[in-house]
This record gives structure tokens, sequence and C-alpha cells, in this order.
């Protein structure tokens, strides 16, 4: 719970951050050259490294639910939510996503039995992300650029789900009961693409970097996304 609140302050801080940095470059003449926000849509896949690698366990790693020989596959992801650019005169920029992420795993063969001997397909997982980049703007004209960018990212897990092969309802909250899935991740992002007018395209990767179960047999977030922001 401690981190948990950790990672809420940061998210607190950076979140305030442009709007105190545009009040100073107003009063200041700063390098900055402008501050922009829009809103974000992405869509993708995802899957969680490590699933397959103890698909000989007996369960399934961060959950006390017998599986065996199973093997692991990506699974529709997707997010929404608000984004803020801080823009630099040397074409240096700094990038804030605050988005709601769904993503999760595939699961094939997955014998995993909870209170009937339905078939197990995914793990759902749903955050509250944020994700810094800081990257760099190369026009080609007024209206078109390329865009790269690297940071961080942080996640605050609302909850996980286990999914049998019905796929309508949730069969087992992971996050309680017969799973442990802790409620954050962190790791590394990644980004590339255009800008036509006010609105980017781009290619997301998130790579996480925290072992996401409290388990000895570690699972880490991976998921790609193409992403849009309409900024205004």
């Amino acid at each position: 719970m401690k981190t948990a609140n950790i990672f809420k302050t940061i998210f607190l801080i950076i979140l305030i951050s442009p709007f105190t940095l545009n009040a100073y470059s107003q009063q200041s003449g700063s390098s900055v050259e402008y501050i922009a926000y829009g809103l974000r849509f992405g869509i993708g896949a995802s899957k969680f490294k490590g699933l397959e690698d103890y698909r000989y366990l007996g369960r399934l790693p961060g959950t006390d639910i017998p599986a065996q020989d199973y093997s692991s596959t990506f699974r529709l992801a997707f997010d929404a939510g608000v984004s803020a650019q801080i823009m630099f005169y040397n074409k240096l920029l700094i990038q804030g996503d605050l988005y709601f992420s769904y993503a999760g795993a595939g699961l094939k063969g997955a014998n995993a039995i909870t209170y009937d001997d339905r078939r197990n397909t995914r793990i759902s997982a749903y955050y509250t992300v944020l994700s810094i980049h800081v990257g760099r703007k190369m026009p080609v004209n007024d209206k078109f650029r390329f865009i790269v960018g690297a940071g961080p990212y942080g996640g605050l897990e609302s909850t996980s789900w286990l999914y049998d092969e019905d796929a309508h309802t949730p069969e087992e909250d992971l996050s309680i009961g017969y799973g442990d899935f802790k409620k954050y991740d962190f790791g590394l992002s990644l980004m590339g693409g255009v800008e036509v007018g006010n609105v980017q395209f781009t290619i997301d990767y998130n790579h996480g970097l925290v072992n996401i179960v409290n388990d000895d047999y570690p699972l880490y977030n991976r998921v790609i996304k193409l992403s849009t922001i309409y900024f205004f």
C-alpha cells in the first residue's frame, strides 16, 4: 500500500507540472515554445513475459489456479486518456500521457479449473498509466513532423481478472482470492511516429521492468499499440 501511495504522489506531481511550467514560461520568457493538451486513444496487443516459461509449473504464476501445458498468446489492448506536450524552441519535447489501459494475456490449452471444468482463455488487467517521454521533433514542413521519444511509465492496477472460454463474464478476481497480482507496474516506454497538423500518430511500446505478481515465478507486462492524439 505504501508503494501505491508513492506512485499516486508521483502521478499528481507530474500531472500538475505542465501547468506550473506554462505559467513560469509566460512570466520568465523561457525556452518553452508552447504547451499543448490533447485527447488520446491507443489500440494494439499485449502479453505477460514469463507466462509461457512456467507452463509446466502446475498452476498459473501469481495464482493458486491449477494449470499445465498451456501456451501464452497476445491479446487485444487499448487505452484512452489525456496528453500534455511541452515543446521547446530547440525542437526537444516532453510529453506526458495519462490514460486508462486495458491489457493482459491470452491462454491456449490452459486447463485451469476454478469452479467447474471450463477452460480459461485470458487474463485481463486494468491500469491507470502515466508515461513521460523525452524526445525530439523533426519537421519536414509546417504541417508534417517526425517524432521520437523515450522515458519511464508507471501504472496503478485497479483489478485483474481471469476469463473462461465463455469470455463474457470474469471467472476470478486475481487481485484477491485465487490470485496475488500487485497493484503497480513500472517500466520503459518508447514511441515513434509522425504529427500531421495537430494530430499525432505513433507506435508505442511499454516494456515492464517490475514483476507484477507476488510470486517466485515473475511476470512482466509487454504492450505495443498504435496511438492517436488530437491536440487542441
